[in-house]
């Protein structure tokens, strides 16, 4: 563990220039062609002289009254500008963002960092100053923090020998051991307790953790006189016009609250378009759905349905599958940080929207992003090979030691839950439900699909929207063909769920050198 205790980050409050953040957060979107979904995008650039200047007064000022300051790196949310002198070695960065979640991201990003910090030893950037409000000389939000030594892991890992990969990735479970053995009693976001009352927090709750063992570390109520869990900050909440929208944003008690409440914001986003080039937030998406009219509201309807009665019961208490975990789910080799010729693990950054989560979500039993990929029975054959045969060999090689490097951390961060004590096919509907969620806005035709065949959902309330006889009539071997290509993009493939989770990774991935 970190043990030092460190001096809080200094939260920066400025009289004067008040930026109204809601008038500014309909410039924040924008519809992408490519995709027709709304992406996130800048009003305008910050002012590299006022992000300077913000910096240095709190930086020492005998080594940085005169730092230059230049463009980092450029993220879907956030700007990178690095600060250095050349009295000293240090660097900083400004992290300016822009208001997708105003206050509330900022505000959580730097706490959950301070928190890794206190609570394990995976090497986080110290944080000097932040500003959770856009009210300042800048017009933005931003975080001052150190720049984090090291490279990438994606500019080393192919030149690295097994040997050293496996020395890394033992070296990250363990620290993330430190973290993932911790259970939390409420799902949200994790912030100081002294901004307790705006964030959601009700210290009344009745907490009373379930399926924790006596081994595990528990952080009853998640306040230890330094941090409380709070509302949720997560790209399910604020994406496109999400964050303006009407909803319980938590903290959640159950996984159940938090999978309503998501599916009831995604209720509010269907029935709130903009379909009109003309209108806020307008996206070519919201055009689809406007044109196909009370058939996307009653499919929605249908899921909502399912939500509440089927996959996540009345009266239901969390599983041990919904044990809440504090999870970053963006551990790829851009985000952790080695030593370029050591690989020794210098960094771990980008903990923006890094929330308290139901252990299901964490994917594969919390193996980080870096350490997945398909899974291989057996090592490759060995010996002569054609060069056509040699191309395909290499990725099975790198798959298979990928597979190795997966038991190694399994083996010390060992499981979230208890596999046994929970059905799979409990644990297959939560996770679909999640990405239909998710995908709803652009695959919602393939939801009756799922309501059908996933939840074996035949009468009548559940049959496929507008599948008359003509649909009934068809041929049931294309039929079945069709439903196992929408399956397929339900069980794995990427989608806009994936994307969305990341948004973040548009630019941000080139945080990693330091943010």
């Amino acid at each position: 563990m970190a043990g030092t205790k460190q001096t809080r980050p200094h939260r920066v409050v400025q009289d004067g220039n008040p930026v109204n953040t809601l008038a500014q957060h309909r410039h924040c979107w924008a519809n992408d062609p490519r995709t027709g979904f709304l992406d996130p995008t800048w009003p305008r650039e910050p002012d590299i002289e006022a992000a300077r200047k913000l910096a240095i007064a709190y930086l020492p000022a005998a080594d940085f009254a005169d730092a230059e300051i230049g463009p980092f790196a450029r993220g879907a949310f956030h700007r990178l500008f690095i600060i250095s002198s050349s009295r000293v070695r240090t660097q900083y960065l400004m992290r300016v963002a822009i208001p997708v979640d105003p206050f509330f991201k900022t505000e959580s990003e730097v706490a959950t960092m301070e928190y890794v910090r206190e609570r394990s030893s995976l090497p986080v950037p110290r944080v000097v100053a932040f500003a959770s409000t856009a009210s300042n000389p800048l017009g933005f939000e931003w975080i001052l923090m150190e720049r984090v030594d090291g490279v990438p892991l994606d500019q080393v890992w192919d030149n690295m020998s097994l040997d050293a990969k496996t020395c890394l990735t033992d070296d990250f479970a363990r620290r993330m051991k430190q973290l993932l053995d911790i259970r939390f009693t409420l799902l949200g976001n994790i912030y100081f307790v002294d901004i307790w009352n705006q964030v959601g927090y009700a210290p009344l709750f009745d907490h009373h953790p379930r399926h924790i063992s006596g081994s595990i570390d528990v952080d009853i109520g998640g306040t230890d006189g330094n941090f409380v869990i709070g509302r949720m900050v997560s790209t399910r909440f604020f994406r496109d016009k999400r964050a303006v929208l009407r909803a319980e944003r938590g903290p959640f008690r159950t996984a159940r609250e938090l999978a309503l409440a998501e599916t009831r914001l995604l209720g509010q986003r269907i029935r709130h378009l903009s379909p009109s080039p003309n209108d806020d937030y307008y996206c070519e998406v919201d055009e689809g759905l406007a044109d196909a009219g009370d058939e996307v509201r009653q499919v929605f309807d249908q899921l909502e349905d399912a939500a509440s009665t089927r996959v996540f019961p009345p009266g239901a208490d969390d599983g041990p599958e919904d044990a809440k975990v504090l999870w970053h789910d963006d551990l790829s080799c851009m985000n952790v940080l080695v030593h370029p010729e050591t690989y020794e693990l210098t960094g771990v950054v980008d903990w923006e929207s890094v929330s308290i989560v139901p252990a299901w979500e964490t994917g594969r039993d919390g193996v980080p992003y870096f350490l997945r990929g398909l899974e291989v029975a057996e090592p490759p054959p060995v010996g002569t090979v054609s060069d056509e045969e040699e191309e395909g060999l290499t990725m099975i090689r790198k798959d298979w030691e990928l597979v190795q490097l997966r038991r190694r951390y399994y083996g010390i961060v060992g499981p979230l839950y208890n596999p046994e004590a929970v059905s799979e096919t409990t644990i297959r509907l939560k996770k679909e439900l999640s990405e239909l969620l998710g995908d709803f806005e652009d695959r919602w035709e393939s939801v009756r699909y799922w309501l059908e065949r996933q939840l074996d959902l035949k009468d009548d309330a559940y049959r496929g929207v507008g599948s008359g006889s003509n649909e009934e009539e068809e041929d049931e071997d294309e039929e079945d063909d069709d439903n196992d290509d929408d399956q397929d993009n339900v069980d794995g493939t990427k989608d806009r769920s994936d994307d969305d989770a990341k948004l973040s990774q548009h630019g941000d991935k080139s945080d990693a050198a330091g943010s």
